[in-house]
């Protein structure tokens, strides 16, 4: 066990791990407080269990890691702080099942850790039993303003809690073997509405090719559909490209979060990162990227509980769509974008609660924690044992303090413990409070931790 590992009890918050007894059964633990306790293992937020069984592999979450990205096969051990933030996401996702939807926006300067949260807040969807759809936006593959394209990529990059597939497909062919749970949901929809998702599944349901089977699934998201499988899709309606589109393909998500809770699921939950591609869009980009991103939040909270009025999302020339599949499909919808004067409008959409930002979380024991895991790992990248961690109290001070007057980021953050590490590892005769007292110096943060 490494000397004075920063560990988190339940109740009493942070100290260091001064030893283990009795097989690891109990931890002897100094408190930020000052005083000593010697405490059941059980009483504790257990230490990572994702630390890369070998060196190679180590070697590579190390060189992510100097780069400012945290590998996501390691997301949970190497999370700054965010304990209240993802207690407020798991209160949304249990809001979601509970009525029928809800929505978050996820504010933060560049580097604060936006991508990191989305790929956690997958993860907690995943585990509460939703399928997860994730995807970051572009300027020029995926931009704001294109419904299609990100429906598209929704669809396509669908996800599972129950298994490694992706895709619409696996959804559809578990709707082919409950077959009338899938006939009450398509007949809960809306009447009158020339429907593409419900189209899709009746034909997938009643398809007893194969080739025809997935002809329809490419085609309901959005792919190259072969020749072979026109056939079963001679009768399919419009999937828009142009106009005002954004009510149809909020529609068409919607339907799947519907189908998905009949299939024993909790419903969809849709993350969208980089919205900040907003700010660069035209002032006619912008309008309809307003309205896709206003008819995604008023499906994620319920026409009887939205925020941005329903009456000003423009309906398609041709069609007439709700914003909703039916009443009672749970959908979840979270989105991240840097905060900024050309942001996308989300105070005047959303009220304060729904709002999270990631800036005010750097509590220097949470700082603490989150190098001595970094420790850990470097330790492991480079075959060292038993790595003294005695200093980490005084580096997590000066880089916390750098935190909270903004001189660095998260991002900068991860970057700098582990070059701080490779110095200690290259130049084993330089000592570490020599390496803090010159970091403090050029991060012109005053060293008040010197003995």
């Amino acid at each position: 066990m490494a000397e004075s590992l920063a560990v988190k009890h339940l109740r009493l918050g942070y100290g260091q791990l001064i030893q283990v007894h009795q097989g690891g059964q109990f931890w002897e633990v100094r408190f930020e407080s000052g005083k000593c306790y010697r405490l059941p293992s059980s009483e504790f937020e257990p230490l990572p269990t994702h630390i890369p069984p070998d060196h190679t592999a180590a070697r590579r979450t190390i060189e992510t890691l100097r780069m400012g990205i945290v590998p996501t096969d390691h997301i949970e051990d190497l999370t700054l702080g965010l304990s209240s933030q993802r207690a407020h996401l798991h209160n949304a996702l249990k809001l979601a099942h509970r009525h029928n939807g809800a929505a978050l926006a996820i504010l933060a300067d560049y580097g604060c850790g936006k991508t990191h949260f989305i790929e956690l807040a997958a993860r907690a969807a995943l585990r509460e039993g939703f399928l997860v759809a994730t995807l970051s936006l572009d300027a020029r593959e995926m931009p704001p303003a294109h419904a299609q394209k990100i429906y598209q990529a929704a669809i396509q990059g669908l996800r599972y809690p129950d298994s490694s597939s992706t895709g619409i497909q696996p959804l559809l062919n578990r709707a082919r073997q409950h077959p009338a749970e899938t006939l009450k949901v398509l007949e809960s929809a809306a009447k009158g509405v020339d429907c593409p998702f419900t189209y899709a599944v009746r034909a997938y349901l009643h398809c007893e090719s194969l080739v025809g089977q997935i002809g329809i699934a490419l085609w309901l998201s959005r792919q190259f559909v072969p020749k072979e499988a026109d056939i079963y899709l001679k009768k399919a309606p419009r999937l828009y490209a142009n106009g005002e589109v954004a009510r149809q393909y909020t529609y068409l998500l919607s339907g799947v979060s519907a189908l998905a809770t009949a299939m024993g699921y909790q419903g969809l939950a849709l993350f969208i990162d980089e919205v900040d591609y907003y700010s660069r869009q035209t002032t006619a980009q912008k309008q309809r990227a307003n309205m896709l991103f206003k008819a995604l939040l008023c499906a994620s909270q319920g026409e009887t509980n939205m925020h941005p009025d329903a009456a000003y999302i423009a309906q398609h020339q041709k069609v007439i769509y709700p914003l909703r599949f039916n009443a009672t499909s749970p959908f979840f919808f979270l989105f991240a974008s840097t905060e900024s004067e050309q942001q996308i409008p989300v105070q005047a959409w959303l009220r304060p609660s729904q709002i999270l930002r990631l800036d005010e979380r750097f509590d220097q024991s949470e700082v603490a924690h989150f190098i001595s895991i970094i420790s850990l790992y470097h330790a492991q990248a480079y075959q060292r044992t038993n790595p003294v961690q005695s200093f980490i109290p005084r580096l997590a001070a000066v880089l916390s303090a750098a935190l909270r007057e903004r001189r660095i980021n998260p991002r900068q953050l991860s970057q700098i413990t582990v070059t701080f590490h490779d110095l200690l590892y290259i130049y084993p005769q330089v000592s570490p409070e020599k390496l803090i007292r010159d970091l403090a110096i050029g991060l012109r943060i005053p060293d008040t931790t010197q003995p």
